[in-house]
């Protein structure tokens, strides 16, 4: 998930996600058109899941989720220890 500088979440899936962020920051083509309108701020959740499927359907649930509880879910995963982070090199 992708906070913007509208304060909006941004919710995506990738199978590399440190090639996406360049795209969503405008760096590659493939920016998402939402975040054309509303440019990435920075990442708040990136989860690794294994597969596509597994990913669309995390994306799903994730996106029938309120503002205020997207940001909760951001904010205990933060406080937990997220060392997949460094292979991606995306700083939060």
């Amino acid at each position: 998930m992708i906070e913007t500088t509208a304060q909006t979440i941004y919710t995506g899936i990738s199978t590399n996600p440190a090639r996406r962020w360049l795209q969503h920051q405008g760096h590659q083509a493939g920016e998402a058109k939402y975040l054309q309108a509303y440019p990435p701020q920075k990442i708040i959740l990136l989860l690794p899941l294994g597969d596509h499927a597994a990913a669309a359907k995390m994306e799903a649930l994730l996106k029938k989720l309120s503002h205020q509880q997207k940001k909760n879910l951001a904010k205990m995963m933060a406080a937990q220890s997220r060392p997949y982070l460094k292979q991606w090199k995306l700083a939060f």
